[in-house]
């Protein structure tokens, strides 16, 4: 699986382009902890709210899906 390629300004200077891609790794890696981190709470609402949003995410990439296939 190739890494998403994300679209940046030619103009920015590479140190700019470096800390975006550094901030959005970031953000990544705070939402996949958080997501873990309420599968696995012991409180039952918190588990049942973290895998509402995992199946509406699920849901959201299979809408998205057709787009990819060739027609």
């Amino acid at each position: 699986m190739q890494p998403p390629q994300i679209p940046l300004p030619k103009s920015w200077l590479a140190t700019v382009c470096s800390a975006v891609l550094h901030v959005i790794a970031l953000a990544r890696f705070v939402m996949i902890r958080t997501h873990s981190w309420a599968a696995n709470s012991p409180n039952e609402r918190v588990r049942q709210r973290a895998e509402i949003d995992r199946l509406q995410s699920e849901v959201l990439m299979l809408r998205e899906e057709p787009r990819f296939l060739p027609t």
